[in-house]
């Protein structure tokens, strides 16, 4: 089985390294940017998302000093023999929702 997935991260300008932490100080006007080399230990925003707040994001990364970078990433998932694992089955959105409401009911 493959799955891709469309996602954006932020790069700094300076050094390439990915934007990996960020929080802001309580009552005052500051910040601070973890880094780290590595894809995978990035911050991460699904490109959906991305597109529907593409200003906000933008500012974002102009304050950390980064560029924006699109990843599309394919995964090759197998089960340990090897073979293809099986696709994962449609759920219905809600039937999580009430198995959650009725198993809380017990």
């Amino acid at each position: 089985m493959k799955q891709t997935k469309k996602f954006i991260a932020l790069q700094n300008k300076e050094n390439g390294h990915f934007v990996s932490e960020y929080k802001h100080n309580d009552k005052r006007l500051a910040y601070k940017v973890g880094l780290c080399e590595c894809m995978q230990d990035a911050l991460t925003l699904d490109y959906d998302a991305y597109e529907a707040q593409e200003e906000e994001i933008a500012a974002l990364a102009e304050s950390f000093g980064c560029h924006i970078v699109v990843v599309e990433a394919t995964h090759e998932i197998k089960l340990l023999d090897g073979s293809d694992a099986p696709e994962p089955k449609k759920r219905n959105g809600q039937s999580g929702l009430l198995d959650f409401l009725e198993a809380l009911s017990k």
